[in-house]
Formats: C-alpha cells, sequence, structure tokens
C-alpha cells in the first residue's frame, strides 16, 4: 500500500535525527521524500468538526451484495448532498439516502470549542523529562503547553491546566 512506503520513509529519516518537540516532526516529513517532499499541513483544534445526522445512513447499497461502509474510501458532503466513491480516483457519486429533514451542512458545527486540556499525570511526565532527558534550548516550549490556575472552593485547592495556542 502506498501509505506503507509513506511511513517507511518519515521512519527512516527520523532514524537520522532527534526528534524533541511535534513540530521538529514536520519538518522529518517535509524531508522524508528528497525528489518530490510530501505536502504537511498542521492542524488544531478546529480542524475537527462535529456531524450531525446529515443522512440517515452512509452505506451506499441497500441490498446484501451492495457495497458496505468499510468499502467507502472517499466520502465528500456538500450543501444539498453527500457523495462517494468506492476507489482512489473514480468519480464520486451521489449517496443513495435521503437526507434527514431538518439537517443541512451548514449545522456542521466545530468538535471543539477550545483546546483540550492536558491532564496533571501527563504534565508530571513532561516536566520529568524536561528534567531528565530534554534539551534546555527545548523546554519552553513544553512550558508554553499549559498555565496552572488554582482556586479554592469548600476549602479544597484545584488545580487546572489549560492547553495554550500550540499547533501540533
Amino acid at each position: 500500500m502506498e501509505v506503507d512506503s509513506v511511513h517507511a520513509a518519515i521512519e527512516t529519516a527520523s532514524g537520522k535525527i532527534e526528534i524533541e518537540t511535534p513540530q521538529e516532526w514536520v519538518t522529518v516529513m517535509k524531508a522524508a521524500r528528497a525528489r518530490q517532499p510530501y505536502h504537511v499541513e498542521t492542524i488544531n483544534h478546529t480542524f475537527w468538526q462535529r456531524f450531525p445526522s446529515l443522512v440517515s445512513s452512509i452505506r451506499p447499497g441497500k441490498v446484501k451484495g451492495d457495497p458496505v461502509v468499510t468499502d467507502l474510501k472517499h466520502i465528500m458532503y456538500t450543501k444539498d448532498a453527500v457523495f462517494y466513491s468506492l476507489t482512489h480516483g473514480s468519480p464520486l457519486l451521489p449517496m443513495p439516502t435521503r437526507p434527514v429533514r431538518g439537517h443541512t451542512i451548514g449545522s456542521v458545527r466545530n468538535k471543539y470549542d477550545k483546546k483540550l486540556s492536558i491532564q496533571a499525570a501527563k504534565i508530571a511526565d513532561l516536566k520529568e523529562l524536561c528534567r531528565t532527558i530534554i534539551k534546555p534550548e527545548h523546554h519552553a516550549f513544553y512550558e508554553s503547553l499549559f498555565r496552572a490556575f488554582w482556586y479554592r472552593s469548600s476549602g479544597v485547592c484545584f488545580f487546572y491546566l489549560l492547553l495554550i495556542d500550540t499547533v501540533f
């Protein structure tokens, strides 16, 4: 499969250098293929969408022997319809299901309203890595991933960690 060769190229390229921040993976991915560098797009929490039930089913067939969901290779949502294809590069066909009444593509919303918080145990692990393995020049990056907020409620202190604006 083509994707296996992509992973192999990235793995080979990553074996030649030390990677200590997520941004360094972007550099490795771009450099993994010298003649035709891979196009790499970084994403953040706004990339993920919540799709309401726009169609009753995304199964392209209706009876036994017809294509099933696991046969789909490409799904495209438009303002008026949902399209699919069963092979890469083949033309898109309209999904043979009726839209659910009252839902339109305009009702698609972001899955996450804000960046996800990092669990306290993971923060502790990152701090330990910064003390023992990660080079000092990268500490600022890891420290920028979270902010600590203390507040007192009913005599108990709570510690909250919030992800700051960082692209992975």
